[in-house]
């Protein structure tokens, strides 16, 4: 363990989270783990035993956080002596260095320094931000919160309905009418895309009063004569377009997350091999099998694979646009007078050996 690599990273995360309550950071609490709770010599030399040599040094580094301060969103901060050891079933090999802010999250096997960088790279990129007066939800501890999340929203605007799918689509640019493709193949949806729709009458249960119900982006002409979404409450449900569409979000669930976006093709991709997600992993790679057998899906272009950390959140709408956008630049996409050309097949370059870089989005947080 790089004790000093990660006292360094858990003494950023709380400063960048102090930084937005106004006060100077000079004022910010800097007494150390160690110094908080290890106040005598007798006490001392029990945990001096009890820690590694580096996990001691990383205790006698790392800050404590404010009274009424969250460490992070998914984590309210260093867990006390008392507690270190509470849920690990008596195993002295095994801590709990960091309690979970929702203890219904699920668990990794990645090292601590991977841990404080990936929560690093989502604060970079905005996708968790730290705000002066938070809205407390599921999994938020003050500061932090989820960029789009439909309590903090709601509160700013006064109670108005508003969420990132109706922000996105009130902000975009009209295009000229005479474009029609965004993508290959994938085509602005019209009037009649949208009415009527099976996801609109789905029943939705009780369990989840207030979801956003996923709705196409972009779309084929082509329409599914079998069901398209995998999971409840829409795993059923049929005749709809092929194209991207946005995620079913539950706003009561723990992750909030209304950005992402799933491609879904009217053909498979990863039968020849060659296609990936995020993490580099073939799309249709059986882990679990001792034989190595490439098989096709046709949901899983731009996926993440293993998200680290933040397991349940597909590819954000802004990666993907600006994957398509660095094709056409780079004159991978052709544009003519109806947007870009080439047909859905196109997609099936994806899983060529000379083309499925391009169709790869690199791993986010």
């Amino acid at each position: 363990m790089d004790w000093e690599w990660c006292a360094a990273l858990h003494n950023l995360i709380l400063r960048l989270g102090w930084a937005v309550g106004g006060k100077p950071e000079t004022e910010m609490p800097r007494e150390t783990w160690w110094q908080t709770h290890i106040t005598d010599p007798d006490v001392d030399a029990e945990w001096s035993v009890c820690l590694s040599p580096t996990l001691k040094q990383f205790h006698q580094a790392a800050f404590e956080e404010a009274p009424d301060h969250s460490f992070f969103y998914y984590a309210r901060g260093l867990s006390c002596p008392e507690n270190l050891f509470e849920s690990c079933h008596e195993d002295k090999r095994t801590m709990c260095l960091y309690p979970l802010a929702n203890p219904n999250m699920g668990s990794h096997p990645d090292g601590l320094n991977l841990g404080f960088s990936a929560w690093l790279d989502m604060i970079d990129s905005s996708k968790i931000v730290a705000r002066p007066s938070p809205v407390r939800g599921s999994g938020e501890g003050s500061p932090w919160s989820f960029r789009y999340t439909a309590k903090w929203i709601s509160k700013r605007l006064a109670g108005t309905r508003k969420g990132f799918v109706r922000d996105f689509l009130t902000s975009v640019r009209r295009p000229k009418a005479n474009i029609k493709y965004i993508a290959p193949g994938l085509r602005l949806p019209t009037a009649s895309d949208f009415s009527p729709l099976p996801v609109q009458n789905a029943d939705i249960p009780r369990l989840c009063p207030n979801p956003v119900l996923p709705i196409p982006l972009f779309v084929t002409d082509t329409k599914s004569t079998s069901p398209i979404f995998e999971h409840y409450p829409l795993q059923d449900l049929s005749n709809l377009p092929y194209g991207l569409w946005t995620t079913y979000v539950n706003r009561e669930g723990d992750h909030e997350l209304e950005d992402g976006c799933r491609l879904f093709l009217p053909f498979e991709i990863g039968t020849s091999g060659f296609a990936r997600q995020t993490d580099d992993t073939l799309i249709g790679e059986n882990l679990e099998s001792a034989e190595a057998r490439p098989s096709g899906w046709r949901n899983e272009l731009y996926q993440t694979g293993y998200n680290h950390f933040i397991p349940w959140h597909e590819p954000q709408l802004a990666d993907v646009l600006g994957q398509w956008q660095a094709l056409v630049e780079a004159g991978l996409w052709e544009v003519g007078e109806e947007g870009v050309v080439g047909g859905i097949e196109k997609f099936k370059e994806a899983d060529t050996e000379d083309g499925y870089y391009t169709y790869q989005l690199h791993m986010k947080f």
